[in-house]
């Protein structure tokens, strides 16, 4: 369960203007305006759930990316780096808000059913290990695949706020993606043998994984026996069973393994 709720009055108020400051298009005003009678209670009830999983999403990535600035400002990484990386957990702490915000909007709660999925490397790797752990993993894979996800949601998302909060989404993770190809191809080459060869050995169960959360959904209602969705069911974002695998394998084919064997990764095979 993910609790959103405030714990205190100053500090709710620093934060929601901290999110306010950078929130552009998506302001505290634009939630205020929505008109819930515009929709039946089946859309919001479906819209509600649906950005609350997103929610989770967000929350597990802000977590992730603050552990990975720590250890990036830990190993003396130049300023530069540490400034992206800090934009990076901003902009995740806003897409957590921005998700809150629309989930109460559409009449939701700040305590959300499900868990944020947390993902951390073992304890025994060093800290360079689990900075190439997230930068490989999470930025390369992740937010690359995430950013084609959400554009695609976005093209039939008719609702004007679900829309706007989708764009805020797609550009922030489109800059967290090259972030993470950058810090790849800097880190790659001065990588050791034996820290290359750990992420060599963890990519095939990246991409396994990855495949299995964003595809596997529709083959296993396919092996029930029941429909596959085609076409986006709500106005508040959403993409079809067959547009995401095809989003998914384009992703892989065109960019993720191209992107990986450019810097002698294998990525091809460990994706076979």
């Amino acid at each position: 369960m993910l609790d959103l709720r405030p714990a205190h009055k100053a500090l709710e108020h620093f934060h929601h203007g901290f999110i306010d400051d950078s929130a552009h298009t998506v302001g505290r005003e634009r939630f205020l305006a929505f008109d819930r009678k515009a929709y039946d209670k089946q859309q919001l009830a479906w819209g509600s759930a649906a950005w609350q999983m997103r929610a989770l999403d967000e929350y597990r990535s802000q977590v992730s990316f603050s552990v990975l600035l720590a250890d990036l400002a830990t190993l003396g990484f130049s300023f530069d780096v540490i400034g992206t990386a800090t934009r990076i957990v901003r902009d995740e702490a806003r897409h957590v808000e921005i998700c809150r915000r629309l989930v109460k909007t559409l009449g939701g709660s700040d305590v959300m059913e499900g868990d944020p999925q947390f993902v951390f490397p073992p304890d025994s790797f060093t800290p360079i290990q689990r900075v190439l752990f997230r930068v490989a993993g999470t930025l390369c894979i992740g937010e690359t695949l995430s950013v084609r996800l959400i554009s695609a949601g976005r093209k039939s998302t008719v609702d004007p706020l679900a829309h706007a909060v989708m764009s805020c989404l797609a550009a922030d993770e489109s800059i967290h993606s090259r972030f993470g190809w950058v810090m790849l191809e800097m880190l790659w080459p001065q990588t050791s043998k034996a820290d290359r060869q750990l992420i060599l050995s963890l990519l095939p169960g990246w991409l396994k994984g990855t495949e299995k959360q964003i595809v596997a959904p529709a083959y296993m209602r396919m092996e029930r026996e029941e429909p596959v969705t085609c076409a986006p069911v709500s106005p508040f974002g959403g993409i079809g069973d067959r547009e995401r695998a095809c989003v998914f394998y384009d992703a892989m084919e065109n960019e993720v393994i191209p992107r990986f064997e450019a810097l002698g990764i294998k990525a091809k095979k460990a994706f076979r």
